[in-house]
């Protein structure tokens, strides 16, 4: 079997590649399965996984590499769920150098299949529920979600209209919330950094 390819992590300079070994990969996918390895040494897959400490270990510190990458270079994907652009306008402010939200590592992307974090600004509509949920759906654990200004966290001045169900709450679990109407690019920078250290303390 190739080995496993987890992610990209992206940090100042060349990008380095995390792999975990071959074994841990594939007997780790292959753990909630009955199935048996063919050959002379036919045993359950269970079974092995269950035996080997040496494998848990090598699990143990994928996952630990994952959440440093995660930690060193959030990749982020910014979805407007309906908001009137003021809050649009400052998350792109907070990545330009004058600001240079990408100090802290943090990429723009353009698919939810390679992002860590979602950004969120605006209320969600009944038109954008079940695409903000498939979106949030095709991003891979773990994965977070920022609410960026008033309308996103709580519906803002949106509330109550008979198309808005609120906040990015009513549809998926938001990780952080960033307050402003619009929400300033230092709060942004501050809601990130505050996102990071709730990272570093659970990796």
């Amino acid at each position: 079997m190739q080995n496993v390819s987890n992610r990209t992590a992206v940090g100042g300079g060349a990008a380095s590649s995390i792999v975990l070994p071959a074994d841990a990969g594939v007997w780790c996918a292959c753990s909630l399965m009955t199935a048996e390895r063919t050959g002379s040494d036919a045993k359950p897959v269970a079974e092995r996984v269950r035996g080997s400490s040496r494998l848990a270990r090598r699990l143990n510190i994928g996952r630990r590499l994952i959440r440093w990458g995660q930690r060193k270079s959030p990749w982020i994907l910014h979805f407007n769920t309906g908001a009137c652009n003021a809050c649009d306008i400052e998350i792109i402010a907070a990545l330009t150098p004058r600001f240079d939200l990408e100090r802290f590592g943090v990429l723009l992307k353009g698919t939810p299949r390679h992002c860590d974090v979602l950004v969120c600004s605006g209320p969600v509509t009944r038109q954008i529920r079940s695409r903000l949920v498939r979106i949030y759906e095709q991003i891979p654990e773990p994965k977070f979600v920022v609410a960026v200004g008033s309308c996103a966290s709580t519906g803002g001045v949106c509330q109550g209209l008979y198309n808005v169900l609120g906040g990015i709450d009513r549809a998926i679990p938001v990780s952080a919330y960033i307050p402003g109407c619009p929400a300033s690019p230092q709060a942004i920078l501050d809601g990130f950094v505050k996102l990071l250290g709730t990272l570093k303390e659970g990796g």
